[in-house]
C-alpha cells in the first residue's frame, strides 16, 4: 500500500463514517471538492453526492485522465 492509497482510503472512510450524523440538510447547496480519484476519492465523491440527495455539487480532481482497477489480480 502506498501513501496515496492509504490517505485516500482513510479520508473516504472518515467522511463516510461521519456523514450519517451530519445529516443531508447540511449538504444542501454545498460545493464539495474531493482531491484524488483513486478508490477512496471516487467512493467519497459518489457517496457525498448520494447522501445529499443530489443537491450538493461535488467536484473530483484527479491529474490522470484514466484509472485502471485490477482488484482481483492478486
Amino acid at each position: 500500500m502506498n501513501r496515496r492509497l492509504f490517505l485516500g482510503q482513510s479520508t473516504a472512510l472518515a467522511l463516510l463514517a461521519g456523514l450519517p450524523t451530519i445529516g443531508s440538510a447540511n449538504l444542501k447547496n454545498a460545493h464539495i471538492v474531493v482531491v484524488g480519484g483513486g478508490y477512496g476519492g471516487a467512493t467519497a465523491a459518489k457517496y457525498l453526492r448520494l447522501f445529499s440527495n443530489n443537491t450538493a455539487k461535488v467536484t473530483l480532481i484527479e491529474p490522470n485522465s484514466s484509472f485502471m482497477s485490477c482488484p482481483f489480480l492478486i
